[in-house]
């Protein structure tokens, strides 16, 4: 090793990448011969050099040129810009000396760390003074015991905290100074720690203090061990918590009070109860919600008596709610923060002790909850004005149509009884049935379901009223059933219409459709004797159909009558390979 007065450095940069650390270096006092090939660092360790400096990256061949100079007895240095462990540890395994890091900007601690790979005199307080220094200066409970739980030595904030200097506790144990039963855990917790070698980590403890405030300390408690490996007593610290277990809790308290968000039914509730959560929870001290109106922000709700808050910092309002971003009212604990694309949230602050951070934090996740109940309301009040739109639209629809129907019934059936045409009188059932179609779809718009009033119906008749209105193109129905149900007939026998006209649209040329009852169970079947029917989960789906003439409705209605009665419907194939619908949950009796 050399004096650091005469330090002489190579710098070996192959790609001149260095040049900030070579002036760095030079401005350190330092000698510096830079040079770019490993020849040149060969020909400079055979002269004065007392260290060499290897630059570390891409391209440079570092691990090559310090295995050409290992038995040079010059100090070896990498120097790397690369993250992480491995550039430091890679290098050491390879033999070099050191390893250094430190940005060139930090010219006074790249100075030490090249003094302490060449020169003597760079070395650290004993151990003994750094473990006292610890002692003195460390800011919290530190203490170290013997097997018996006595206190071998503390640092002096420890001994402060309970009135005492350092060298009065050297000796004494928890039950000076602590209450008796508390004294007692700890040393039976201690004691186990001793006996069973295992370490105590991150103990929450809570405690009330002489003013009667809660408080909580972190306490961590290990086996110490002698050079042979003997336990010889714990080391163990304490930390105080208190603030982070309070922000915990106004956290806890924030969730729990957010919650009432979710019984807000429109957003001037929503608003009206974030204001009342403000009122009630720090750091808010007085809050005002401002929500846009479609022409601007208005002042929606407010708490306590601060109801100018909008109107006299409305300016910083519209600025937050253009932005998107929080600010501060200037010479005012008035802060403003946006609510998403509905409006802000301004509030004075109450002075809470907790940090600037946790206080922007908690701000965040309410702003963030009352965003979501604001979203809420509005999906809430766009359903339920897409609803009573759906209702105008189908009473309007429904009257005028059914108006007009009336018409077109009342023309037929004077052609028909002027002209005796069956092509007629098959007609005025026709728009017999579109005028029930009309009905049920009218009550489904507005209720979800179709017409409920209900009589005892009996199904052939049913089945047989449904059949005439129906053009059955060469279909034949068979009915075997004697029993009645408890249904709606106008619902029963339009459920009819459209499960026989499946039959006359699918099962093909001269098909049978069979009615009849459940033998094993109280119901009902449709079935035919015709192509069967594919298997799918969307088959009494809106729009669902295998054909271009089908509109796909009218299984979809067939279910909603199913629903209407508290039925259910199954599909399955028929004993001739045909189709057949099974309704089930019937009440039902039978007629002999």
């Amino acid at each position: 090793m050399v004096s650091d007065d005469s330090i002489s450095i190579c710098l070996y940069d192959p790609d001149d990448r260095l040049g900030a650390l070579d002036d760095a270096l030079a401005d350190c006092g330092f000698r510096i011969d830079r040079t770019r090939t490993a020849e040149g660092v060969e020909t400079a360790v055979t002269g004065d050099v007392d260290c060499l400096v290897l630059g570390d990256y891409d391209g440079s061949d570092w691990k090559g040129v310090l295995d050409s100079v290992s038995d040079s007895g010059v100090a070896t240095v990498v120097y790397t810009g690369r993250e992480g462990s491995r550039s430091i540890q890679r290098p050491l395994a390879a033999g070099v000396d050191d390893v250094v890091r430190v940005p060139p900007r930090y010219g006074s601690l790249l100075r030490r760390r090249i003094e302490a790979a060449t020169t003597e005199g760079s070395t650290f307080d004993s151990d003994g003074e750094q473990f006292r220094s610890l002692l003195r200066s460390y800011p919290h409970t530190l203490f170290v015991k013997d097997t018996d739980s006595r206190f071998a030595n503390i640092t002096t904030q420890t001994a402060g905290d309970y009135g005492y200097d350092r060298a009065s506790l050297i000796g004494k144990t928890d039950f000076e100074i602590l209450p008796a039963e508390l004294a007692a855990e700890n040393y039976e917790e201690e004691q186990a720690i001793i006996g069973g070698d295992r370490p105590l980590l991150d103990k929450v403890e809570h405690y009330v203090d002489d003013d009667g405030n809660d408080q909580w300390v972190s306490t961590t408690k290990v086996p110490r061990y002698d050079d042979d490996g003997n336990v010889v007593g714990i080391v163990g610290g304490t930390q105080y918590i208190t603030p982070a277990k309070k922000q915990e809790q106004l956290l806890a308290d924030l969730h729990e009070a957010s919650q009432r968000l979710a019984r807000a039914k429109t957003k001037a509730d929503v608003a009206t109860t974030a204001v009342e959560i403000a009122a009630e929870t720090e750091p808010f001290a007085h809050a005002e919600v401002a929500l846009d109106t479609g022409s601007g922000l208005a002042p929606t709700a407010t708490s306590g008596d601060i109801s100018q808050l909008f109107a006299d910092h409305r300016e910083t309002f519209e600025a937050v709610f253009a932005t998107g971003v929080a600010d501060d009212v200037d010479g005012t604990s008035c802060r403003v923060v946006p609510i998403g694309e509905y409006g802000v949230l301004g509030y004075h602050q109450s002075g809470t002790p907790a940090s600037e951070a946790f206080v922007d934090r908690m701000v965040s996740v309410f702003t963030a909850n009352v965003e979501a109940a604001l979203d809420r309301a509005e999906r809430e009040r766009q359903l339920t004005e897409t609803t009573r739109r759906i209702e105008e639209f189908a009473t309007l629809g429904s009257h005028e149509l059914r108006n007009k129907l009336q018409v077109v019934v009342g023309n037929v059936t004077d052609a028909h009884e002027e002209y005796d045409d069956p092509r007629l009188e098959r007609s005025v059932a026709t728009l017999d049935r579109i005028d029930r179609l009309l009905e049920q779809l009218l009550q489904l718009a507005r209720t979800g379901s179709v017409p409920h009033q209900r009589e005892w119906v009996d199904v052939e008749n049913a089945a047989t009223a449904a059949w005439r209105t129906i053009d059955n193109r060469g279909t034949t129905l068979s009915v075997d059933s004697t029993v009645t149900v408890d249904a709606n007939r106008s619902a029963l026998v339009g459920m009819f219409e459209f499960l026989l006209e499946n039959v006359v649209d699918h099962a093909g040329d001269e098909a049978v459709a069979t009615v009849g009852s459940l033998p094993d169970r109280p119901g009902f079947y449709v079935e035919d004797d015709g192509r069967g029917i594919p298997s799918d989960p969307d088959l009494f789906e809106a729009a669902y159909t295998t054909g271009d003439s089908d509109t796909g409705y009218g299984l979809y209605v067939t279910q909603a009558v199913v629903d209407a009665h508290d039925w259910d419907i199954d599909v399955t194939e028929s004993g001739d390979g045909g189709a057949r619908f099974e309704i089930t949950s019937v009440d039902e009796r039978a007629e002999y």
